[in-house]
């Protein structure tokens, strides 16, 4: 079997989305907003679609994030929760866009995620949740959350690994002040009721990790026992939880389940020192940027007492433009900095000492980033391209514009393969196929590019904006007008420009209108 290099997919990542949500629909297994078989399969069918980039790439994708968002709500009671939550995917995946933009990756598909979870996946977690919950005032819902912050990260200890879903639900117990058996039945030991047994039974597999459930068997679970306790006669027992409190519960048990199937499949994929190490970064940069969110926060509450701001809508606005500000700003100070720690990097004018050197790191980039930008450098050493690979690369790019005949890149092949480097097997394709368009042969040229194409896509970085174009064009001199269709919304989608189009929308008109013109013109600089 073939490895696959570079960046899992967008639709990759989409999917793995709804499936820690526990969103991804399955028979007899709805939340409600799922009601037929004929909308499960369809929401199937987009999230496999989207994975394998077959159909309307960006409209599919953004309808998929409003069904989380939709989801998202349903779970929670919450618009506010369900904005922020929806705002930080979308935020995270324009990040990740620009990543893959703009970095080449030489590893696998399963290694390069390795190396995403240990450098940007954290910090770029970090900051979108802590941002979104300000800017949507997720305070101003009321709800509780277990007063640790980190509380839906993993815990390790010599016993093993507790679970987030573990404290949650223990953290409900204590909330309420009862025992997991009278959370769940109330009655238990004075009456039979097989479903309130099945549910504590239920829990307890949970609770102890022998088993794993689905979020519409955990909310179904929560719901019972909460109504269980309420209708109980036996006084010591009765609990009557109110809707605030209870929204409380499902939200934090709908987080606590994502974070547990997310972190199970990076312990099985792997290793417990990869969770460990990736856990332990989220709990150090979540409290590192919290220490600023905390005190921005503070502040701007002191100003809107201060200038009397009372309304809901009023608040909500300050908070929203408040935080967009200070992350404007921040972002602004960040590059500033950045650029002074790049100067200082190329006029080998930092101290060898670690603590001088960090201490400067921070100086110009504050705590949260400097972290950041030195373990990302760290790592980043560890995986560094070998020497075949970056001249092999060099080569191609060379050969790719003018390559003097087929042996000559041939040559280069036979070097990617003895070397291992068959991550670059995009390039060779992309010179096999730019030679062929030279000599106008362009029926030759079209299955180098497909080649080229598919292996660049997502791995290829700053080169997949040239590639994908020249895909666009030889589909068009081909008369293959569905995969030039297919070119341009690879390309919408990850953010390319395309050649002619460029802002235009994709109308049927302009995209005839391109492809007729792609058909004549000739770049004689490829």
């Amino acid at each position: 079997m073939s490895t696959e290099y570079g960046f899992p997919a967008i639709g990759e990542i989409a999917k793995e989305l709804f499936s820690c949500a526990g969103f991804l629909p399955t028979k007899n297994d709805s939340l409600g907003l799922i009601r037929t078989e004929t909308e499960k399969k369809s929401i199937q069918t987009r999230l496999r679609r989207l994975a394998q980039e077959s159909s309307e790439l960006r409209k599919n994708l953004d309808q998929l994030m409003e069904l989380f968002k939709d989801l998202t709500r349903a779970t929670t009671g919450s618009e506010r929760v369900a904005n922020a939550v929806h705002e930080s995917i979308v935020d995270a995946l324009e990040q990740y866009r620009d990543l893959v933009r703009n970095q080449i990756s030489h590893l696998g598909k399963h290694e390069t995620l390795r190396f995403l979870l240990l450098t940007s996946i954290p910090d770029r977690v970090i900051l979108s949740y802590q941002k979104n919950a300000l800017i949507f005032n997720v305070a101003a819902t009321g709800y509780q959350f277990p007063n640790e912050p980190t509380w839906w990260l993993p815990s390790f200890s010599d016993d093993g690994v507790q679970w987030p879903l573990s404290k949650a639900l223990n953290w409900i117990y204590e909330t309420i002040e009862t025992s997991q058996t009278r959370f769940h039945f109330p009655d238990h030991g004075l009456r039979e009721n097989y479903r309130l047994k099945q549910n504590y039974e239920n829990a307890w597999r949970w609770t102890s990790n022998l088993k794993f459930p689905s979020l519409t068997a955990l909310l179904s679970n929560l719901d019972e026992s909460l109504e269980a306790m309420r209708e109980t006669t036996h006084d010591i027992h009765q609990r009557d939880v109110g809707p605030t409190l209870r929204s409380s519960f499902r939200t934090v048990l709908a987080i606590a389940r994502f974070s547990t199937a997310a972190f199970r499949k990076i312990e099985k994929a792997y290793g417990k020192d990869v969770l460990f190490e990736v856990s332990e970064t989220l709990r150090k940069q979540d409290r590192r940027l919290r220490r600023n969110h905390l005190w921005f926060a503070k502040r701007l509450k002191q100003k809107l007492i201060a200038n009397n701001v009372r309304t809901p809508q009023a608040i909500d606005n300050a908070w929203s433009q408040k935080t967009q500000e200070f992350w404007r700003n921040r972002s602004g100070n960040l590059l500033a900095g950045a650029q002074q720690l790049a100067h200082l990097q190329q006029a080998d004018a930092l101290p060898s000492e670690k603590i001088p050197r960090f201490r400067i790191y921070i100086r110009l980039l504050g705590i949260h980033a400097a972290h950041s930008s030195i373990v990302n450098d760290a790592h980043a050493r560890d995986i560094y391209p070998p020497e075949t690979f970056l001249h092999a690369l060099q080569v191609g790019s060379e050969l790719k514009n003018r390559a003097q005949g087929l042996s000559q890149i041939e040559e280069l092949e036979n070097a990617v393969k003895s070397n291992g480097d068959d991550a670059l097997s995009w390039i060779v394709e992309w010179a096999k196929a730019t030679h062929f368009y030279r000599a106008e042969r362009y029926s030759e040229a079209a299955a180098h590019f497909k080649n080229a194409f598919d292996l660049g896509k997502y791995s290829a970085g700053a080169h997949q904006y040239k590639l994908v174009n020249q895909y666009i064009e030889i589909c068009a001199k081909n008369r293959n007008f569905e995969e030039f269709k297919k070119g341009i919304a690879w390309a919408k989608y990850l953010g390319f420009s395309t050649r002619l189009l460029r802002d235009q929308e994709e109308t049927e008109e302009n995209l005839k209108a391109v492809y007729d013109q792609l058909q004549i013109v000739v770049y004689p600089i490829l």
